[in-house]
C-alpha cells in the first residue's frame, strides 16, 4: 500500500469517528508529530557531529 493510499484510508476512517472522540484523536496525532523519528526532528541533527574532534572518534 502506498503512502497516498494509507492517507486516503485514514481520512475515510477519520470521517467515521464519532464527534466525542475527535479531541482524543487530535491529541494522539499531535503526540505522534512530536515524537523522535519525525522528519523534522531527525533533520534538525544534520551536521551535528561535523565539527567534533576526530580523536574522539578514531578511524580504523
Amino acid at each position: 500500500m502506498t503512502d497516498a493510499q494509507i492517507r486516503s484510508q485514514l481520512l475515510r476512517k477519520i470521517q467515521k469517528i464519532p464527534d466525542d472522540k475527535l479531541k482524543e484523536l487530535n491529541e494522539y496525532i499531535t503526540k505522534l508529530e512530536g515524537q523522535p523519528g519525525s522528519k523534522v526532528k531527525v533533520l534538525s541533527y544534520a551536521g551535528a557531529w561535523s565539527d567534533h574532534n576526530l580523536f574522539l572518534f578514531p578511524h580504523k
